[in-house]
This record gives structure tokens, sequence and C-alpha cells, in this order.
């Protein structure tokens, strides 16, 4: 058998052995990472701020490590391998931020009940404290100004009780006081019609006056054609 046949036979067993290496590999299961335990806000920070280093960090490894996958003789394994280590210390890093993320939270809810509940117990105390003084205080002392007696008004004296001539004289003034009224009323109407008589007599001669302008100018506008007809008739040769 020639050298380079037996060589190129090696080197295919070679290659077959690693490949059934490499497809009898499986990623080992990743349990999820033990959330951390924090105290405090200035804690949670410092977890958030780690977290945001470490996936930083773990991304710029990945694409280091993926570039230098290019260069081996099994890329894809290779690239897998990095992409399990990214995905690995990823879920570290998340772990992290969900942790730190929630304790935040619960931090702002717990300080905001705590703040209702400070108020409220202010005000019960505030209440109480007014109701106690309420209580000891002692009652107000009413001094009542002595009133004037009051004065009673004057009796209006009777209105006389008119006689009989005074009553007949009050009844001859109000008739003649409505005589007056109605002679006053008949005056003013007489003028109101005199003033819209007047007015309706204006109009008229004002119609009139338009009519008789119209007229006149129709009559201008007609005459010198009547007249140049009547001429043309007469020097009409006659048949």
């Amino acid at each position: 058998m020639p050298a380079s046949l037996a060589t190129s036979l090696l080197r295919a067993a070679a290659l077959a052995a690693a490949l059934a290496g490499c497809a009898s590999i499986t990623p080992a299961p990743v349990l999820a990472p033990a959330a951390p335990v924090l105290h405090s806000v200035a804690e949670a920070d410092s977890a958030l701020a780690m977290a945001a280093a470490g996936r930083a960090s773990a991304e710029a490894r990945f694409a280091q490590a993926d570039r230098l996958c290019y260069q081996r003789f099994f890329v894809n394994a290779c690239r897998d391998e990095a992409a399990e280590t990214r995905r690995i210390a990823l879920a570290k890093v998340r772990a992290l931020e969900v942790e730190g993320e929630r304790y935040k939270r619960q931090a702002a809810v717990d300080a905001r009940e705590g703040a209702l509940a400070a108020a409220e117990r202010e005000d019960r105390e505030r209440q109480a404290r007014l109701e106690a003084q309420q209580a000891t205080a002692p009652a107000p002392v009413v001094h009542s100004e002595p009133q004037a007696p009051r004065v009673a008004p004057p009796k209006r004296a009777p209105r006389p009780v008119a006689s009989a001539g005074e009553l007949a004289a009050q009844e001859a003034a109000n008739a003649e006081r409505r005589a007056q009224n109605a002679q006053a009323y008949e005056r003013r109407r007489a003028d109101s019609e005199r003033r819209q008589r007047a007015v309706q007599e204006r109009k008229a001669a004002k119609a009139e006056k338009a009519a008789r302008a119209a007229k006149a100018g129709a009559g201008a506008q007609g005459g010198p054609s009547s007249q140049s007809g009547q001429a043309s008739q007469s020097s009409a040769p006659a048949h």
C-alpha cells in the first residue's frame, strides 16, 4: 500500500472518531443560580451594578471567543461552546438583576406604606390631643350684660272720622280729576290721529309726485320718435 494512501486513511479515521466524539457530547443542564440575599437598597444597587458589569464582560468574552472560533477546524462546535459559556454567565447576571430589581420595588412599596402609616398615626395622635384638651379645658364663663328696658313705641292717634260734607267734597274732587284725565287722554288720542293723517298725506303726495315725474319722463322719451314718424309719413310719395 503506498504511503500516501495510508496517510489518507489515517486522517479519515481520525476525522470520523472526532465527529463521533462531538456527536456524543451533550451539554450538561445548567441549574438556575441561587438568588443572592439582599438586606438594603445599597446592596441592591451594588448587585445591579455588578450585574451590568458581568453582562458587559460576558458579551465581550463571547464576541472574542466567537471570532477565535473561525480560526479552528470545528467552527460550529466552538461557537456552540462559546454560546453555552455566555448563556451560563448571563444566567448568573440575570439572577442578580432580578433580585436587585425585586428588592428595590419592594423597598419602595414598604417606604410608601410606612409613610402612609406614619401620617395616619400622626393624625390619630393629633386628634387625641385635641380631644384631651377639649375635655380638660374649663367651660367658658359667659358674662351676661344687663339689657336696657324696652320702650314701647308711641301710639298713633286715631284718624278722625270724616264728615258727610268732607266725603262729598272729596268725591267731587275725585270726579273732577277723573274728568281731567279723560280729557287729557282724548287730546292725546286726537293729536296722535292727526299726526298719523299728516304722515299718510305726505306719503300720498310723494307717491303722486313720483308718478307724475315718471309719466313726464315717459312722454319726453316717446315725443321725438312719434314726431319723426309723422314727418316720414308726410314726405312719402302717394301711390
